[in-house]
């Protein structure tokens, strides 16, 4: 069976992961880990900025103090917030794509880049642009 049909064609789509306390993303990733099932896969959908290989550029970069952390190593140090000093959003990780990828990396899964190919091509232009930034991955052995 073709992975995209593992999947599911409509998986639910939630933003989660920028949600989540920096200091506590590595530990959440690690729980996911060990409560997956051997190459089970991970549907993240991200907002991160700047260009990926897969889906393009659905957020660029738009504040200058970001410009330093491009290379990825890094997520944002400057967090967007509304004139109460609250987080955009609500998110707590502002970060791009490299970033985001290495995360996941770290703690044991592999990016997907031929089902999320098809995923993409397949939702492109379907869904709201928030929903366009999104990456597959499976937890390796």
């Amino acid at each position: 069976m073709d992975e995209v049909e593992k999947a599911g064609k409509h998986p639910t789509i939630q933003n989660i992961f920028e949600h989540l306390n920096p200091n506590k993303i590595d530990a959440c990733l690690s729980k996911i880990r060990t409560l997956l099932a051997p190459d089970g896969l991970v549907f993240a959908n991200i907002p991160a900025f700047g260009n990926d290989e897969i889906f393009g550029e659905v957020f660029p970069y738009y504040m200058a103090d970001w410009d330093r952390h491009r290379d990825g190593r890094s997520y944002f140090e400057t967090l967007h917030a509304d004139m109460h000093g609250y987080p955009v959003n609500g998110h707590l990780i502002w970060a791009d794509t490299k970033w985001w990828v290495a995360l996941f990396e770290r703690h044991g899964f592999t990016r997907r880049v031929d089902e999320e190919r098809k995923l993409h091509a397949e939702w492109h232009g379907k869904q709201v642009k928030s929903r366009e930034s999104f990456y597959l991955f499976r937890k390796r052995a």
